[in-house]
């Protein structure tokens, strides 16, 4: 029942809009606002809701009064949160400002509190409101909001068409009296559960002599992305059958009895040679048997999930609830419950089945199979029975209208051609082997160290980068760290102080004369005389300027040494210098050693004496050693 909300007050838009509209433009309301926010300012002087809430605002009745107000009665369905209805605004058209909120009214502390759909059925509230519009008549109204199918909507079409006769005989059963009750053929033979099973053609599989499709579904949510489907079902212990939500138009013509066939099965349940409730195959021990069950499920065609819950029909207690994938995703919609059975027997299907277009349950459309032997093969819409085929709701066309119900609506509205588009190609990949290879080589380390890989743009590397990083000593591709690099740049800091004079040779270079004497036949040698020299590696060379080596006569001498040259062998080298100043040295510690002409070096012979010049021959060799 409707009730009147607090007075609505014009706002300051709404006055202006008032005054044109006494001046000749029509008035025209356009949608009905609400809210759960509180006002704090003059009530005159709001533009819009203080805090709006998404919800369905149908219209259900309008009238323009006597006293120059307008009446109209709204219903107000559950948003997708729990809210407080405290703001009702009533918007309209000005022909120069566009959509103004044209009437405001507040509830403050009564607010009527609106719970969230839970899944049965949906919360609403009716209510009352009445805006001033003066004299005028040219008042338009363009609330729409959503079509439920209603008694209230189809009584007057329902009234003017015959509805078939019903049958006068329940198949395979005689009966020694018809009885019609109510629109609804009653079998007078009573019903024997143990031993007989009441047939249910409204659908049929005809190849399949095991499985009777208990209601065709596919005149009433073809084409529907998302159906709510509830009934109430006996499982008797002891049995062998399933009750399946499928598709017909990929179920087998003929299936096994030994082996249930899932193809076209979006959920199934039941048992199979047990005392043990079966969900998918799956045991599901928590759910009784030889009691009546009501389930309960969303499914979402787009997506191929059903969302299900299965409880005891007559307290509520939930046994089980979930979210699974379709069984077989050929199933592309449902058109039918099927009951499929080994035996033939020991069947009890289907109490008040309900089945709704959308997200909204309700009981706007039932299948019975009642426990008491009544058979009905018509659904109600709202309790009025329609013939169930492919042409229930087709038949009338204000029905086929009301198939399109807001909720739809409200979703395709937000798909643009380029999100179905993408949307269709990714859902075409949702569960290739292709996606699933890659999907299988990502690991938990992936995911968390993600943020932290190298972008696209990165500076291209010349070779592959490797791990882990390189020693100073490691020309390869490994990438080096900061701190590789802070050690590289302190040990070449290092090298440059040591490279500084009288610290470290880096080179050194030995002045040798080879003087040959072949007139002395009885002693011919060489004789090696080091002129200069300097330090090498810390080896010293003493006596510098009086030391040599003879080569002759199988003797050697060698008054001082040079680390890393060996005396014996002979030099070769011709050189074309003949007097050296100074030979180069490193190091502070030494004193230069000045090299003398060939003509004054002393000449000692085998007898001792000294000889001056007397040579006949000379050579000269530089050797440079260098540290490596």
């Amino acid at each position: 029942m409707a009730y009147a909300i607090p007075a609505m007050h014009l706002t300051e838009a709404g006055k202006a809009l008032y005054a044109k509209v006494h001046n000749g433009a029509p008035l025209r309301f356009t949608r009905v606002a609400v809210g759960d926010g509180y006002i704090t300012e003059d009530t005159l002087d709001i533009t819009q809701l203080v805090s709006p809430v998404d919800a369905t605002v149908d219209t259900l009745e309008k009238q323009v009064m006597p006293d120059g107000t307008f009446r109209m009665a709204v219903r107000i369905y559950s948003a997708d949160k729990d809210f407080y209805l405290r703001e009702v605004g009533i918007m309209a058209y000005d022909p120069d400002d566009g959509e103004i909120l044209y009437a405001y009214s507040n509830y403050g502390d009564n607010a009527d509190y609106i719970t969230t759909y839970s899944g049965s059925y949906p919360v609403t509230q009716d209510i009352d409101i009445y805006v001033d519009i003066g004299a005028t008549e040219n008042v338009s109204i363009d609330i729409t909001g959503i079509t439920n199918v209603t008694w209230d909507d189809i009584k007057d079409k329902l009234e003017q068409r015959e509805v078939s006769s019903l049958p006068t005989t329940c198949t395979e059963y005689d009966f020694a009296e018809d009885i019609v009750y109510e629109g609804i053929e009653r079998c007078t033979v009573e019903y024997d559960q143990e031993n007989d099973r009441l047939e249910i053609d409204s659908a049929s599989n005809a190849g399949n002599k095991y499985g009777m499709a208990a209601a065709d579904l596919s005149g009433i949510l073809s084409n529907v992305n998302k159906a709510s489907i509830e009934f109430d079902v006996f499982i008797p212990a002891g049995s062998r059958w399933y009750v399946s939500l499928v598709n017909l138009a990929v179920r087998p013509g003929e299936s096994s009895k030994i082996t249930y066939d899932t193809v076209g099965v979006a959920i199934y349940f039941g048992t199979k040679d047990g005392d043990t409730f079966l969900l998918n195959g799956d045991a599901a021990s928590t759910v009784p048997l030889d009691t009546w069950l009501h389930f309960s499920a969303l499914f979402d065609n787009k997506l191929k999930a059903v969302t299900y819950e299965i409880k005891n029909k007559d307290t509520g207690t939930s046994y089980m609830s979930g979210e699974l994938d379709y069984l077989d995703y050929t199933c592309a919609e449902i058109t039918a419950i099927e009951v499929y059975t080994w035996s033939q027997s020991n069947l009890k299907i289907a109490n008040t089945l309900s089945v709704t277009l959308g997200d909204t349950p309700s009981n706007n459309i039932r299948y019975i199979v009642e426990e008491d032997g009544y058979r009905n093969e018509y659904i109600y819409i709202n309790g009025t029975p329609v013939r169930i085929g492919s042409t229930a709701v087709t038949e009338i066309p204000e029905l086929s209208e009301k198939a399109h119900t807001h909720e739809n609506k409200t979703v395709l509205d937000g798909v643009s051609s380029e999100k179905m588009s993408n949307w269709d190609a990714a859902y075409s990949q949702r569960h290739t082997h292709s996606n699933k290879s890659v999907l299988d080589g990502i690991s938990s380390s992936n995911i968390s160290n993600w943020d932290g890989k190298a972008n696209t743009n990165s500076p291209t590397f010349s070779g592959t980068p490797k791990a882990p990083t390189p020693d100073i000593s490691d020309n390869s591709t490994r990438l080096a760290t900061t701190a590789f690099v802070q050690e590289l740049i302190e040990q070449v800091k290092q090298q440059i102080t040591n490279a500084r004079l009288g610290d470290e040779i880096n080179s050194l270079t030995i002045v040798i004369y080879k003087i040959t004497n072949n007139g002395h036949s009885e002693y011919p040698y060489y004789r090696y005389r080091w002129v200069s020299c300097t330090t090498v590696n810390n080896g010293t060379l003493t006596n510098s300027d009086s030391s040599y080596v003879q080569y002759g006569n199988g003797q050697q001498n060698m008054s001082g040494s040079i680390i890393g040259y060996n005396p014996n062998q002979l030099i070769v080298t011709p050189v074309t210098e003949i007097v050296i100043d100074n030979c180069l040295y490193i190091g502070s510690s030494q004193s230069s050693y000045v090299s003398q002409s060939l003509d004054t070096i002393p000449w000692a012979d085998a007898s001792g004496e000294i000889e001056e010049g007397s040579y006949e021959s000379y050579q000269k060799a530089t050797i440079t050693l260098q540290e490596t």
